[in-house]
């Protein structure tokens, strides 16, 4: 079986997310902070793409207001958001991720509270509060989910905004 060239690399990036995701679960004990801490160095090779769209519809929900990001992680998101004007602060439980942040040019200035982002942690308003790529699905129970969600709704003045791939369901 040959595989189109367009598709070598993400069967790569692919490959390489199984090993990670095995090592990871390998490890003795899963905590808010296993992600990024494991990921870190390699992070923004694999996922520092952000897709300009993305950024002008966060813009534009944000409005003038301030926005606030949940597992901001290496600034992905972050860092573009703020260089459209727009005030960016967020929260991350994995110090190794936020180190990333802070080595970027702007990262040292983007506001961010260490922590589990299930529990907010932020002092609004905000007009926007978003969670991306997946980020969300790294709360590992519903009922962190539904907090995180309960959370989000006390500091905003609008809605919270999350993206993510979405799975499709088995019909059985």
């Amino acid at each position: 079986m040959t595989t189109e060239p367009k598709l070598k690399p993400i069967l790569r990036r692919l490959t390489q997310n199984r090993r990670l995701v095995d090592s990871m679960t390998e490890t003795e004990s899963y905590s808010i902070r296993t992600y990024g801490d494991q990921i870190a160095d390699v992070y923004d090779r694999y996922y520092g793409d952000c897709n300009p769209a993305a950024i002008g519809a966060l813009k534009a929900l944000a409005g003038t207001g301030p926005a606030f990001e949940l597992g901001i992680g290496t600034g992905r998101v972050a860092l573009p958001l703020a260089a459209a004007g727009v005030h960016v602060s967020g929260i991350d439980a994995s110090e190794a991720m936020v180190r990333q942040l802070r080595a970027k040019p702007g990262g040292a200035a983007i506001p961010v509270a260490m922590g589990d982002f299930a529990e907010v942690g932020a002092d609004g308003p905000f007009t926007l509060i978003y969670v991306v790529f997946n980020t969300f699905f790294n709360l590992l129970t519903q009922a962190d989910q539904v907090r995180c969600f309960q959370n989000a709704a006390k500091p905003v003045s609008g809605r919270p905004r999350r993206e993510s791939h979405r799975a499709e369901r088995s019909r059985g």
